[in-house]
């Protein structure tokens, strides 16, 4: 379920959902390694400066990524929600982002 709980001040919530035909993977933000091990099925949150952020994506353990970097912005008092979806193997990964505005 999505978290819909007020962010603190010029703060923004990110949350990452795995649903793609993909290894475990890290999630790179602004060149280091944010989330670590996400997997199929798993998704991770964390609430953040709003600014605009460089995102990666690479397969777990692994520095270079196979998605990205990408700019995702991140204003303040919302929840941007990325999905990972689609297959590596047949080319069809993408991310998709949405967002929710907290009040």
């Amino acid at each position: 379920s999505d978290d819909l709980r007020p962010t603190a001040p010029q703060t923004g919530r990110v949350t990452v959902r795995h649903t793609a035909d993909a290894p475990t993977v890290d999630i790179q933000v602004n060149g280091g390694v944010a989330i670590a091990g996400i997997s199929n099925g798993d998704s991770a949150k964390a609430d953040l400066p709003s600014d605009t952020y460089q995102v990666g994506i690479a397969p777990a353990g692994i520095d270079q990524p196979v998605f990205g970097p990408i700019a995702l912005p991140l204003p303040a008092s919302t929840n941007t929600i990325v999905y990972a979806i689609g297959s590596l193997p047949t080319g069809s990964f993408e991310v998709l982002p949405d967002s929710i505005p907290l009040h």
